[in-house]
């Protein structure tokens, strides 16, 4: 396995602010409108996830960082991207994790750009870019292909 990771739902990261930050402001107004939005009160969410209301508390707020199995738990029941969640809690969303986990080859490309020691950090990053350049042209390709057989099924 690439990445342990822990997925206990309990597990989380308390943060020692007094004050909340902009990344927290943002956290806790884009979760209030979610939940506001489908018509829940913190009590009703925190039951639906069996948590304390007070933990919930903390989350939507920003003073918790909860684990990532949880994230993934509240943005199904937000019925959200998790990704979305992940990012506003700055961390790197538990997908990404399970396909390092599953793919071989992903493995061996990132390994080999992130250990080469031939190649400057500029130089990592250009070729980082690249594969992700590579990426977007596909999934248009794709995509174009797509649209191009569903207006060949119209005729």
């Amino acid at each position: 396995m690439f990445f342990k990771r822990d997925k206990s739902k309990q597990k989380d990261t308390p943060l020692d602010t007094e004050s909340s930050t902009p990344k927290q402001e943002e956290l806790r107004d884009y979760l209030r409108s979610i939940r506001k939005q489908k018509n829940k009160t913190l009590a009703q969410i925190a039951d639906t996830l069996k948590v304390t209301e007070s933990y919930m508390s903390q989350i939507e707020n920003g003073k918790r960082v909860p684990s990532d199995l949880f994230i993934r738990e509240l943005a199904q029941t937000y019925q959200i991207d998790e990704r979305i969640l992940f990012e506003k809690m700055e961390k790197i969303p538990l997908g990404v994790y399970e396909a390092l986990e599953s793919n071989k080859t992903l493995q061996n490309i990132l390994s080999g750009i992130r250990y080469n020691k031939k190649l400057p950090d500029e130089e990592k990053q250009k070729l980082i870019d690249e594969i992700y350049q590579l990426y977007i042209d596909r999934l248009k390709y794709y995509e174009e292909s797509i649209r191009n057989q569903k207006g060949g099924d119209k005729r």
